[in-house]
């Protein structure tokens, strides 16, 4: 029984990084220091077949089709597809961090598609996964940390199958509203706002593509992204995927990362809320007021 004295710190990235390490080092002993040389691949399969390769300093950068194959595998066809995808590109020597950037547009994607309030859970859940996971890479040089990759397309790959086959789910693409283009950038970024807080989703979606399409600044974009998932819900653990979105996108070297913000403006106006969604917003805007 937990010692109510005893403070509790729900720090979710610790807990995955230690989980990540412990599973790594029960399966093949301690982590020792290892180099481009002497360093074991860190994989099972075909890969150790490959003389002196180390998949996990891969640094070959993933071309548009290949990420787009990536994609496409992880969200329309069923296991082993994206296992086998994700294997020939490590055998091609592409880096992990990118192939784990198109896995998170793939999450993205999947994201998208999803109609209603109760059906984000496992989607936006996937995304939160990859993002713990492309911080875990940029944290650690854990030479098992290749593996987490079929992890991560394990979830987003399971996803996109169970929001394909639950009914209220499936969205098109959406287009920027016919009067975007005699619209100001600010103009638009305060239709977006307002198609937010109204929990408007295609419109959300339609005023990002309309940002998006006439190539303004990005930054005061993410900004009003990142400001409207604070302040619209009262569950952090849902607002927070809103937040992973935008800071994922500026991390990301993908082709398609524009479809981060897209999946964004989707979830913060479409995701389960909890009794009146602004009560926490102007609780503390009264306050610093």
């Amino acid at each position: 029984m937990l010692n109510a004295d005893i403070p509790v710190k729900y720090d979710r990235r610790r807990f995955v990084s230690a989980t990540a390490v412990s599973l790594a080092a029960m399966a093949f002993g301690p982590v020792v220091p290892v180099s481009a040389e002497t360093a074991p691949l860190p994989i099972e399969g075909k890969l150790p077949l490959l003389d002196g390769a180390t998949a996990w300093l891969n640094s070959a950068p993933l071309t548009p089709a290949e990420s787009q194959r990536l994609v496409e595998t992880l969200i329309t066809e069923p296991e082993p597809g994206y296992i086998d995808e994700i294997t020939a590109l490590l055998l091609a020597g592409r880096d992990p961090r990118q192939i784990l950037d198109a896995i998170q547009v793939a999450s993205a994607r999947v994201i998208l598609q999803v109609g209603q309030p109760a059906n984000f859970s496992m989607p936006h859940h996937s995304f939160e996964y990859t993002n713990t996971l492309g911080w875990f890479y940029d944290t650690f040089e854990h030479p098992h940390r290749i593996k987490l990759l079929y992890v991560a397309g394990s979830f987003v790959n399971q996803a996109a199958c169970w929001v394909r086959n639950t009914p209220g789910n499936g969205g098109g693409d959406v287009k920027a509203p016919s009067n975007a283009g005699s619209l100001s950038p600010a103009q638009i970024l305060e239709r977006l706002d307002a198609a937010q807080m109204a929990l408007a989703t295609e419109e959300s979606q339609a005023w990002v593509r309309a940002y998006l399409d006439s190539g303004y600044d990005r930054v005061p974009l993410v900004r009003t992204l990142a400001l409207a998932a604070v302040k619209e819900g009262n569950d952090p653990h849902n607002q927070e995927i809103g937040l992973c979105l935008v800071e994922d996108y500026g991390h990301s070297t993908a082709h398609e990362r524009d479809t981060l913000l897209l999946a964004c403006a989707h979830h913060t106006a479409g995701h389960q809320k909890f009794g009146d969604p602004l009560e926490a917003y102007r609780r503390f805007t009264e306050a610093f007021t």
